[in-house]
């Protein structure tokens, strides 16, 4: 048996190693079948250079998810990237206690498995496996910054800086968190996460557990199950369902995908991974609309948001065809939903406009589309893109170069104002009792060509996002994007009895 085969079942069956000099010591619920005994002595030495830096600590040794497989390949090809850094900042006006901050990170990081993990690969001459590496105990690293006299702008220029520093995913975990303090009364702190551990609801889940242990030496956590149980169930439901699955994507993909966006500026022979960010908002009135118009045409909002952006790129593209790129949670099975970890699942939405569709009919197309994704979203991204033909390339994307998606407040709660906050954003809020407001960092830049994120708010409006390649678009494009954009969900809401070639005369 391989590597993987040993792998898979130390994190199936929770088999916790130990080393202790140069002997490995196991612990399990249950004893262990004599094959992977046999597996344990003869890949000792592979196992004991990889344990070197956890003498005498349990560990769990689990395979990645299909989720995390795409991103530990991403960070593989550029170590020094932060395009997948996601960080929490908030400026805090309150006399804090920087040890309960560390002491509710700790008791955290001791819940939370991913917070622990680091990852690495196990390999021999015939073949490598991506690990995550999982200590029953892990310290925490808290910076503390001394910021006095310092002026904004260079304030700033340390949490860049601090933002910017790539993680080392196999030296230790993919959380690490700072303190930048001005005087007694007026800090900005900085949760810092690596994507393969998170997601947008993760940090959600993250900030309540916070807020709710802050301080807190006897506080009882939400029952949650470990984001490796999660990887057994995906290989599981993979196995089960993998055939049928397949079988969709297969046919779903057998068409012409579109092309990518017209450029202002040629494609490097690699990607950058250097991005740009621009805010816009849909007011309460547009959105209110939009929800009526869904409801008309028995479709969702988020199809009519999606479909519009579909039109934007044949528009910005010049193919009546496209591929877009949207986001499944990956919590389909409810007993995830308050496991910190990575979920979520990109997937193409394949879309064929005709000149002559009327608009409603293009929606309700688009509505099908999504609902066929849904019941088939199951399947990883990263399987998919080896099961279907692709052409790859080093300075592109895979299969899509655009990423839409949706957001709401009530899903995310805090997160929603701390992560995607921008320079304009004055709310007033609270966390762990302390007053606090969002500050704005650019973040999670360049990942793709464009990705147009719009996050429902509690207050009825909707915050759009707009990232964007800054190899490939100039900031003037950026706008025009947005403007567009803005105009066809304008006409659309106007009528969609008409034409789709009679929208684009109109745009």
């Amino acid at each position: 048996m391989s590597i993987s085969s040993l792998v898979t079942f130390l994190g199936k069956h929770r088999v916790y190693l130990c080393l202790k000099q140069d002997q490995i010591y196991y612990r399990s619920s249950k004893s262990i079948p004599e094959p992977y005994q046999i597996l344990l002595k003869e890949y000792k030495s592979l196992l004991v250079n990889s344990l070197k830096s956890y003498q005498d600590t349990d560990v769990l040794i689990s395979p990645l998810s299909y989720n995390q497989q795409s991103l530990w390949f991403s960070y593989l090809m550029a170590p020094e990237s932060s395009s997948y850094n996601v960080a929490v900042p908030m400026r805090i006006f309150y006399q804090i206690d920087p040890i309960r901050i560390h002491q509710t990170l700790i008791s955290l990081t001791a819940y939370h498995d991913q917070l622990r993990a680091t990852f690495d690969s196990l390999s021999n001459d015939s073949e490598s496996v991506p690990c995550q590496f999982i200590p029953v105990k892990q310290s925490h690293d808290f910076l503390l910054y001394d910021v006095t006299g310092l002026t904004d702008s260079q304030i700033k220029e340390e949490i860049q800086n601090f933002y910017n520093t790539p993680f080392k995913l196999s030296e230790s975990p993919a959380l690490r968190t700072a303190l930048f303090s001005r005087n007694s009364t007026e800090h900005i702190l900085i949760f810092l996460f690596h994507h393969i551990i998170c997601d947008a609801q993760s940090i959600g889940i993250f900030l309540e557990n916070f807020r709710k242990h802050y301080g807190k030496s006897n506080a009882s956590y939400v029952e949650s199950v470990a984001y490796t149980d999660f990887v057994v169930f995906q290989n599981d439901y993979l196995q089960k369902h993998q055939r049928s699955l397949l079988d969709y994507w297969k046919s779903r993909s057998n068409c012409d995908r579109g092309r990518a966006l017209a450029t202002d500026f040629n494609r490097k022979e690699v990607r950058s991974n250097k991005g740009k960010t621009s805010f816009f908002h849909i007011g309460k009135e547009i959105r209110q609309r939009v929800i009526s118009l869904a409801s008309q045409l028995s479709v969702t909002p988020f199809s009519i948001y999606l479909g519009c952006f579909q039109l934007f790129y044949v528009m910005r593209s010049g193919s009546l065809n496209s591929t877009i790129g949207v986001l499944s949670s990956g919590r389909s099975d409810r007993k995830f939903l308050e496991t910190i970890g990575y979920f979520i699942n990109p997937l193409p939405v394949f879309s064929k406009c005709k000149e002559d569709q009327l608009l409603r009919d293009h929606f309700k197309a688009t509505h099908k589309e999504v609902c066929g994704l849904l019941d088939n979203q199951n399947y990883p991204f990263s399987l998919l893109v080896k099961s279907i033909p692709v052409e790859r390339k080093a300075n592109e994307p895979v299969l899509f170069s655009a990423i839409f998606n949706m957001l709401s407040n009530k899903k995310l709660g805090l997160a929603a104002s701390l992560v995607y906050s921008d320079d304009n954003e004055s709310a007033e809020l609270s966390f762990c009792g302390m007053p606090i407001k969002p500050y704005s960092l650019y973040q999670q830049e360049g990942q793709f060509d464009l990705t147009m994120e719009l996050i429902e708010l509690e207050n009825d409006e909707i915050k759009g996002i707009l990232k964007y390649d800054s190899d490939l678009f100039s900031d003037k494009t950026a706008e025009e994007f947005i403007s567009v954009y803005r105009n066809i969900l304008d006409e659309v809401l106007l009528s969609c009895d008409r034409s789709v070639s009679d929208l684009f005369q109109t745009i």
